[in-house]
C-alpha cells in the first residue's frame, strides 16, 4: 500500500465518468472503464503523488483504450484474412473446419501476446513482410 490511504471506491466515483466517456462506443467505454480500474487497483501502490491521481488514472485509461482498440482491430483482421484463405483453398468441409479451429486457436494465442510482439507476428507471419 502507498504512503496515503486510498479508497478505490472513491477514486472510481470521482473519475469513472472521465474514463467512461473516453470513447463514443458504449461497449468500448464499458471495457475501457473496467480494465482501467482493474489496473488502478492492481497498481495503486505505484501512485507516487496523490495530487496527480486524475492524470495517473487518465493515462492508464488512454493506454487501456489503445490496447483495446488493437484487440478489436486484430479480431476484425483475423477473420477477414481467414475467409480469404477459405475462399482460395479448394478443401473439403472437414478440412475447412479443421482450419477454422486452428485459426481460432491462433487468434486466442495472438491475443495473449503484448501488442508489440503481436504486431511482429502478424506482420512477419501473416502479412509475410521481411524482418
Amino acid at each position: 500500500m502507498s504512503k496515503f490511504q486510498v479508497n478505490i471506491e472513491e477514486l472510481y466515483d470521482d473519475y469513472y465518468h472521465d474514463v467512461y466517456y473516453y470513447t463514443n462506443n458504449k461497449q468500448e467505454a464499458e471495457d475501457i472503464t473496467q480494465e482501467t480500474f482493474l489496473k488502478v487497483m492492481q497498481n495503486i501502490h505505484r501512485l507516487k503523488d496523490f495530487k496527480k491521481r486524475k492524470t495517473w488514472i487518465l493515462s492508464i485509461a488512454r493506454n487501456t483504450a489503445v490496447d483495446i482498440h488493437r484487440k478489436y482491430k486484430l479480431r476484425q483482421l483475423i477473420p477477414s484474412m481467414m475467409s480469404l484463405s477459405f475462399k482460395t483453398s479448394e478443401n473439403n468441409t472437414e478440412q475447412q473446419l479443421l482450419l477454422q479451429e486452428e485459426w481460432e486457436f491462433l487468434q486466442e494465442a495472438l491475443l495473449t501476446l503484448k501488442p508489440h510482439y503481436r504486431s511482429v507476428i502478424i506482420l512477419k507471419g501473416l502479412k509475410e513482410l521481411s524482418i
